[in-house]
């Protein structure tokens, strides 16, 4: 009775040892719970570096043993599982050379999880990269390399007294080359047959990574940051037929990998791993826009994409994820989150601080740039901010030296300056006193390619980053034209959503490259007929639907940035204005002072009494001051005197100039030459006239006459 009960006994525990076997999949002999499976007497097979009864140099051989050993085999069986039997005591090193019974009592405070990759024999350790990827590791290459495919950044925390307190380190991978490994150890085992086993514990009670190759400590350690997500991985190029392969069964006071990865088997001895488990690849794969064009109205749309289009994707690393910038509108969180990253970044990039520039240059290059400054189809936001971006990285710094000029006018005195005269009413176009050479000494526009490394001496003397300013002007130029064309047409889908998001951008750019001067003469008539073509456009026909930007419905924004655009168009004709005044001026000072000259030489040549020639003569003795008060005292025309002496001021610089003068000289002589006399009236009446100073009328009278000039667009 005693025989069968044994049997039977036997026989449950083979089929409930049979029936874990087959639930799980396990890839070594250790899958078993030691404290169950070890015979007493017995080493734990998992503990221990023994070679695999798998893998190259194991054949599969049948061993016929003869019936001594048989019998033999079976009596000491049954005298194991004989429960009549008193146990036996197990000696203390026996019992200590098995931890299930320690890990099972101490699983709470035990967080080392393990795995190992056997490298088969054969195969080259220098080409082996064991370790951990995380979700951040995207890195594809046909070897691996640490210097490219390894990304880090490293966060410390400084106290005012510039100690470091603490830093954590944050990295997408922790690799490590089987054969600087190998190196670390001592005593290297005989691995021609068995091959080289190298370890990878984790310890998640401290956030700590450590190495072992064949049951001996690396002394190689990383840290890790607070809630890394960690995946097994390996890196290798092969050099022979049997390559690896991942143990994941476990070593002394360690638990398997399966106790940390599966809840259902938490701080569980027994290595666990799911129905058809496989190792993931990396491999490359290609992401491209469908063109948005239908090609075959018959057909439809095709599945196949024969022309990819460009994209720019965003990349959220708090999610490992990445979208179309084009599909951020529909993620209203992302759009506020981007469109403030944009203003942050312009505000980093403000006041000349060219070493962020040329930064943020490495990080939003000219082609991401220029892909979302030309798209019709980013959102609004987005279209803000990207625009205020290419202006804060590659022009504000020129416009703002230009602007800091913008009141200051040095004229050198050059050839080409003596014929400039656009009060000319002859040379005078539609457009006024708007087109022409400037003469005046601006700042010059200085750019340099983006750097990516730079010492302290250099970051003193960083230029802004260059860009193609051809290429953007070209671009703004002809997006404003259809822009215009577009809102005219009352366009129902407007790019940006609306007329703010439409024409605010471009009018910025624009705004900007006429500050600086990149905008020639042709490119200005082309502004003013777009925002006046009645005005401007010659070949304007009345009674058409041809209107321009000031005969629509604008945003107040757009508002703002057209006047800003006119006020400095302005500041042009003010410049070309005051050239052409220091241009006249240049030529009649040089007559009048031939002129002078002349009759001090006359006056000296001629015999006249003494008293008389030192009347004649007093013009040259006396201070430059009152010799060009003397020299300006011109008769005048009726008609000019009205205008000039009407005003009050005029009178009060009358009453200084004869303080001046000397009491015994009449007021109407001026030694001047007829000729230059009446070249100076000619001008002044000129200057008078183009300026708008004439004859005072009432306000209404002005309205009146604005809204009655044919072709007017004073508003």
């Amino acid at each position: 009775m005693g025989n069968v009960r044994d049997e039977k006994r036997r026989e449950e525990k083979i089929a409930k040892l049979g029936g874990q076997k087959n639930n799980s999949r396990s890839f070594d002999a250790g899958s078993i719970d030691p404290t169950d499976a070890i015979p007493s007497g017995q080493k734990d097979v998992l503990a221990s570096n023994d070679m695999p009864s798998s893998g190259p140099g194991r054949q599969l051989t049948i061993r016929k043993s003869s019936l001594k050993k048989k019998k033999k085999k079976d009596q000491t069986n049954l005298q194991e599982k004989r429960g009549s039997q008193v146990p036996i005591d197990i000696p203390l090193e026996i019992q200590q050379e098995s931890d299930g019974q320690a890990l099972t009592a101490m699983s709470d405070k035990v967080d080392e999880y393990y795995y190992g990759i056997r490298i088969f024999p054969g195969q080259d350790p220098a080409q082996v990269w064991v370790g951990w990827v995380t979700t951040q590791y995207h890195f594809y290459n046909q070897a691996f390399n640490a210097s490219q495919g390894e990304r880090k950044c490293r966060y410390a925390e400084v106290d005012h007294h510039g100690i470091t307190v603490d830093s954590v380190e944050y990295k997408n991978c922790f690799m490590m080359n089987a054969a600087e490994l190998l190196q670390n150890i001592q005593d290297v085992t005989n691995t021609k047959v068995s091959g080289t086993l190298i370890g990878c514990i984790v310890d998640t009670s401290i956030g700590e990574l450590t190495f072992q190759v064949a049951g001996q400590d690396t002394g190689i350690k990383f840290k890790l940051e607070p809630g890394a997500m960690l995946f097994p991985a390996a890196f290798v190029t092969p050099t022979a037929t049997e390559i690896l392969q991942f143990e994941l069964g476990r070593i002394k006071y360690t638990f398997p990998l399966s106790a940390a990865m599966f809840k259902s088997c938490q701080k569980s001895l027994i290595p666990f791993c799911p129905p058809r488990l496989t190792v993931e690849r990396l491999e490359p794969v290609y992401w491209a826009r469908v063109i948005t064009v239908i090609k075959n109205h018959v057909a439809g749309w095709s599945v196949l994409c024969d022309d990819p289009v460009r994209i720019m994707t965003v990349y959220v690393p708090e999610k490992d994820e990445s979208f179309d910038v084009l599909e951020i509108i529909e993620k209203p969180d992302m759009l506020d989150f981007h469109r403030q990253t944009l203003n942050l970044y312009c505000k980093l990039a403000s006041h000349g601080n060219q070493k962020v520039a040329h930064i943020l240059c490495r990080h939003v290059d000219e082609d991401q740039i220029m892909y979302a400054v030309k798209s019709h189809y980013l959102s609004g936001p987005m279209r803000q901010g990207f625009h205020d971006l290419l202006i804060a990285l590659h022009l504000k710094t020129h416009a703002s030296a230009r602007q800091s000029m913008s009141r200051e006018y040095v004229i050198p005195l050059v050839k080409n300056l003596e014929n400039k005269n656009v009060f000319d009413p002859d040379t005078e176009t539609r457009y006024p006193q708007l087109m022409g050479e400037v003469h005046s000494m601006l700042s010059v526009m200085v750019a340099e390619p983006v750097k990516t490394h730079f010492n302290r001496d250099e970051e003193m003397k960083l230029l802004p980053p260059t860009i193609s300013f051809d290429a953007l002007k070209s671009h703004v130029m002809s997006a404003m034209e259809s822009a215009t064309r577009h809102a005219v047409m009352n366009c129902r889908d407007l790019i940006g959503g609306n007329n703010l998001n439409h024409f605010e951008p471009l009018l910025k750019l624009f705004d900007c490259l006429l500050v600086i001067g990149l905008i020639t003469d042709t490119e200005l008539e082309f502004l003013l007929k777009l925002i006046h073509p009645s005005a401007f456009d010659p070949n304007y026909e009345t009674g058409t639907t041809q209107k321009g930007l000031t005969e629509i419905s604008l945003a107040e924004g757009v508002k703002v940035q057209l006047v800003s655009i006119l006020d400095h168009i302005c500041d042009v004709q003010l410049r070309h204005r005051v050239e052409s005044l220091v241009s006249f001026t240049e030529g009649f000072v040089g007559e009048l002072q031939q002129d002078q000259c002349k009759r001090y030489m006359e006056i000296k040549q001629t015999d006249m009494p003494p008293a008389e020639a030192a009347k004649k003569t007093k013009e040259f003795r006396c201070p430059p001051k009152e010799q060009m008060f003397r020299l300006l005292m011109c008769k005048v025309s009726k008609c000019s005197e009205h205008i000039i002496h009407q005003n009050t001021p005029n009178i009060q610089v009358k009453d200084e100039k004869e303080d001046l003068l000397d009491d015994e000289v009449e007021y109407d002589q001026c030694p001047m030459a007829e000729n230059l006399q009446q070249q100076l009236r000619d001008f002044c009446g000129m200057l008078v006239r183009k300026i708008g100073n004439g004859e005072e009328c009432d306000n209404d009278e002005q309205l009146a006459l604005i809204e009655t000039e044919e072709g007017s667009w004073v508003g």
